[in-house]
């Protein structure tokens, strides 16, 4: 083979490596592309210092194509790694190791560029002068291998990811992009076969194959991807937008933004033309319309304090519009996420507002309706016991006539924490007016709700309210069973006529409804 063969592969090699990197960043400039451009500067590199070898004429001029080389061969891996989560659009989940790789690529370049007298990656080059073609001959160092082991690694981990980040949704499109990217494996993997076998390591073909296997790229990425216009429009809006962009053509999400991996937790690793099948746990109502709101976190689990306690950072609920786009045959969802949690937060608040007393923090009348209610007809429907119970401060009024209404705010708060601190989790509380509570307990036998009674009315005659002077206050408490009551509103009416009964029988009291309407004092 004639040295001016050579000379051609390696020179057309370097024309179509500088080709393509000045017609993708002068006409298709895309910031998001910016690791392919490294690829390519990484290849033209590659090529030059190939070219300076095969025409070198003395060890000098073998050292210093060594050295051009070498500004692009410890980038290789390094390129790669990074073209591949850039066009894949997947977040590494270890960010740090960019840094580490840039690291051993520079001190692999250094160490060849700048302090060839350490001799870590070469200990020694020469020409060999009268092989055809000339070439250098080269002695490893002991960090020649684990720099080129490490290339090899990350280069095929971006190489991988370069396949799987296809958004083409027929075969023949996916065809195309994984021959394309397939050439940064075949066209190598060539170079080593021949270099090893035909040309006997007189010649490495190598570096102006990864110069023509970034041409290949730049010219799918042209013709294939349109990287011109469309690709800078999705850069100014889809990408830098502040919601959640996801586009789906069939059951495969074609596109994706990052603003929607941040959003929803179950987007975080997908590629493009994932199948939604194939996603676990995605929330309900994103994709099949079911409402234009999506909750994300149930507020309505939350205590008042963890509910306060939120960070704002945590997306708690997305505003969903979906739109169809025409796409021939086949019609594009577009499903546009917005986080309108400060909203959803607003409103739970505002929700439990409404539902609350300010004062005792109980429900109030009608949410203590509504909640006792939906309790009472399960009980009902499943042939349980379930009692309600009517509390009466006894004479409140007359705390209100001597110490105050501030002193008699202070005594319905600390009731209440009494009354809420005495009953079990399952059942329901609420200030039913004034000074009068009601209490509703599920799954609970007369005997227990009055025990239960009993121990509030004795709680309560024993706390101190501390004012110009120490005063008691005491309570007067019915209960009643469901018995044959139809009603939440009936239970209670009989548990209001026991109440009445503990008023009339002295105060102080805990009596249980009775069907003669006679009371007992337990």
């Amino acid at each position: 083979m004639p040295i001016t063969f050579f000379s051609a592969v390696q020179a057309t090699a370097t024309v179509l490596s500088a080709a393509i990197l000045m017609i993708t960043i002068t006409t298709h400039r895309n910031k998001n592309l910016r690791y392919y451009y490294l690829f390519c500067v990484v290849a033209l590199c590659m090529s030059i210092g190939g070219f300076l070898e095969v025409t070198a004429v003395s060890t000098e001029a073998v050292q210093f194509a060594y050295k051009i080389d070498w500004l692009g061969l410890p980038f290789v891996g390094l390129s790669l790694f990074l073209f591949g989560q850039e066009f894949s659009g997947v977040k590494p989940k270890a960010p740090w190791l960019k840094y580490i790789l840039w690291a051993v690529s520079l001190f692999a370049c250094g160490s060849v560029l700048l302090f060839p007298d350490i001799t870590v990656i070469y200990k020694s080059i020469e020409l060999a002068a009268d092989a055809i073609p000339p070439h250098g001959i080269s002695t490893s160092g002991i960090f020649y291998y684990p720099v080129f082991a490490i290339n090899v690694f990350f280069g095929l981990y971006g190489i991988i990811q370069l396949l799987r980040a296809t958004k083409a949704t027929s075969t023949k499109d996916r065809l195309i992009h994984t021959a394309v990217f397939s050439s940064l494996i075949i066209l190598p993997l060539t170079g080593v076969v021949l270099g090893l076998t035909v040309l006997k390591s007189a010649y490495d073909p190598v570096p102006p194959l990864i110069g023509m296997s970034a041409f290949i790229i730049g010219i799918y990425l042209i013709g294939f991807e349109k990287i011109s216009r469309t690709t800078v429009s999705r850069s100014d809006i889809v990408l830098e937008m502040n919601a959640g962009f996801v586009l789906l053509e069939g059951n495969r999400i074609s596109d994706i933004n990052p603003r929607a991996r941040e959003l929803v937790k179950e987007f975080a690793d997908i590629l493009p033309n994932t199948l939604v099948d194939s996603l676990k746990d995605i929330p309900a109502g994103i994709f099949d319309g079911t409402g234009d709101h999506v909750t994300l976190y149930p507020l309505s689990e939350l205590t008042d304090d963890e509910l306060n306690s939120l960070s704002p950072d945590i997306p708690l609920s997305l505003r969903v519009s979906r739109s169809f786009l025409p796409n021939g045959q086949n019609r594009r969802l577009c499903v546009i996420l917005t986080d309108d949690s400060e909203d959803y937060l607003t409103n739970e608040k505002l929700r439990r507002a409404a539902r609350t007393d300010s004062l005792t923090k109980m429900f109030n009348r009608g949410a203590f309706f509504e909640i006792a209610g939906r309790g009472f007809s399960l009980m009902r429907r499943r042939h349980s016991d379930g009692c309600a119970m009517m509390l009466d401060l006894d004479f409140f009024k007359n705390v209100n006539d001597a110490y105050g209404h501030r002193t008699g705010d202070t005594v319905l708060s600390m009731v209440s924490d009494t009354i809420k601190g005495s009953i079990r989790s399952i059942d329901t509380c609420g200030r039913y007016g004034g000074e009068e509570f009601a209490v509703w307990l599920p799954g609970c036998r007369l005997i227990g709700a009055m025990i239960i009674a009993e121990d509030i009315r004795k709680k309560v005659s024993e706390l101190k309210f501390n004012d110009d002077r120490n005063f008691n206050i005491t309570v007067s408490i019915g209960v009643a069973d469901m018995g044959d009551s139809v009603s939440l509103t009936e239970i209670l009416h009989r548990a209001d006529k026991a109440l009445y009964e503990a008023k009339r029988s002295g105060r102080n009291k805990a009596l249980p409804f009775e069907k003669d309407e006679r009371s007992r004092n337990i």
